[in-house]
C-alpha cells in the first residue's frame, strides 16, 4: 500500500548560529516524514528539515536587520532511514533549495526492494479531496498517520505547488505525502509556499519531483 512507503527519516543536525559576533550551537536529535519513491531506497523529505542553515540564514537577516551580521551552519550525522523495523545507513544525493526537496539513499546496496509509491497521480484541481499520509514518531510507535485534505488553492507560477488543508501531529505537516484518493502520489508537503524569508508549507508536485529524479545517477 502507499502507507507503506512512508518512512521516518531520522539524524542528528548540529547547528551553528552566529549574530553579530555571538555564538550559539545546537545538537538537534531530528525525526522528521519522508517517502521512499524506488525499491532501491530513493527517499524524499523537505531540505529545509534536514539542512537547516540557509532558511535560518534567511530568517535570521530579516529578523536582525539590515545592518546585522548573520552566519548559519549546520551538519547531518547518523542519517537514517527507518523502513519497517530497519534503520538504513543513508547519505544525500541531491539537494534542491527552490522547491526544499532532498533526496537520500542508502549507502548499501540492499539484499531485497523495499516498498514505494507504485504511481504518480494526475495535478489535483481546487476542491479535490486528498489523503494525506505521515509516519508517527517512536513515542507513537512509528504507526501510520493518514487523513483527508482538500486542495484549497492552486499556484503555477512562479513555480507549481498546491495548498491543501492538512490535519498534522508535528512540524506544520511538513514532510507529509499527498495521495489522490485512487492511492497515486501527489505530492509531498515542503517549505515551498510564502516568501523566501517565510517560506510556508505547500504540496510540491510529483512531476517537478519526478524531473529531479532524472538528475541523480
Amino acid at each position: 500500500t502507499s502507507g507503506d512507503a512512508v518512512v521516518m527519516v531520522l539524524a542528528t543536525i548540529k547547528a551553528r548560529i552566529v549574530v553579530n559576533g555571538r555564538e550559539q550551537t545546537r545538537d538537534t536529535p531530528l525525526q522528521t516524514n519522508g517517502l521512499v519513491i524506488g525499491t532501491d531506497g530513493l527517499t524524499i523529505m523537505p531540505l529545509s528539515m534536514l539542512d537547516p542553515a540557509e532558511l535560518l540564514t534567511r530568517t535570521l537577516s530579516a529578523t536582525a536587520g539590515a545592518n546585522s551580521k548573520v552566519d548559519v551552519s549546520s551538519e547531518t550525522s547518523e542519517l537514517r532511514i527507518r523502513v519497517g523495523a530497519r534503520e538504513l545507513p543513508a547519505t544525500i544525493v541531491l539537494r534542491d533549495s527552490d522547491l526544499d526537496i532532498v533526496f537520500l539513499k542508502p549507502t548499501e546496496a540492499l539484499t531485497a526492494p523495499v516498498a514505494a509509491i507504485a504511481s504518480d497521480g494526475p495535478t489535483p484541481q481546487l476542491l479535490d479531496t486528498l489523503i494525506s499520509m505521515q509516519r508517527s514518531t517512536e513515542s507513537f510507535g512509528w504507526g501510520t498517520l493518514a487523513s483527508f485534505a482538500v486542495v484549497q488553492l492552486v499556484v503555477e507560477k512562479p513555480r507549481p505547488y498546491l495548498l491543501a488543508s492538512l490535519s498534522t501531529v508535528a512540524g506544520n505537516g511538513l514532510g507529509a505525502s499527498m495521495f489522490d484518493t485512487a492511492g497515486r502520489f501527489v505530492g509531498i508537503v515542503a517549505r515551498v509556499a510564502g516568501s523566501r524569508t517565510a517560506p510556508q508549507p505547500g504540496v510540491v508536485l510529483a512531476q517537478d519531483i519526478r524531473e529531479l529524479v532524472k538528475q541523480i545517477k
